[in-house]
């Protein structure tokens, strides 16, 4: 009941905390690039702490799991859209920067698409993996990064 005093619904206190967890989120990426001209750098940048922030924070990567699965099963908004909008956005205005072959958008959604199954990986094995499991996620990661820089140079070198 004490809930529903603040926020009205399940739904209204949901919104809240993905707008929170959403906003931090930008915050924390938007001030990893702070200071960066090169808009490969700034994405490389950008994926090395979407990286660090989705393994570390679970609440976040559940939140974005959920809304993601259920905005493309229903079709529906996001609880927090214009904060999700915003990381995004962010995204996208380095992504308009650097000019993108067509040839490289599939393999840019497969690596986001990788990292994405690298955070399950990371969150079920911290459930029960030995210590060796877990080094083998860090070459994993290492390898997903050095996959995305290689994707940006290629699209670097494509346009010029």
């Amino acid at each position: 009941p004490t809930l529903y005093y603040y926020f009205g619904s399940k739904q209204a206190l949901l919104k809240e905390v993905c707008s929170r967890k959403y906003e931090d989120a930008l915050t924390q990426v938007t001030n990893a690039i702070s200071g960066l001209n090169d808009p490969v750098a700034k994405l490389e940048r950008v994926c090395e702490k979407l990286f660090d922030l989705l393994t570390e924070d679970q609440v976040l990567f559940l939140l974005l799991r959920r809304d993601l699965i259920q905005s493309s099963v229903t079709g529906s908004a996001f609880p927090a859209q214009a904060q999700y909008e915003g990381l995004v956005g962010l995204i996208a205005q380095l992504l308009v920067e650097i000019p993108f072959p067509k040839s490289l958008e599939r393999t840019a959604l497969a690596t986001a698409a990788m990292i994405f199954g690298y955070c399950e990986l990371v969150y079920a094995s911290r459930l029960s993996t030995p210590v060796a499991a877990h080094e083998s996620l860090t070459n994993l990661r290492d390898n997903l990064l050095a996959s995305i820089r290689d994707l940006l140079s290629g699209a670097n070198t494509a346009a010029a």
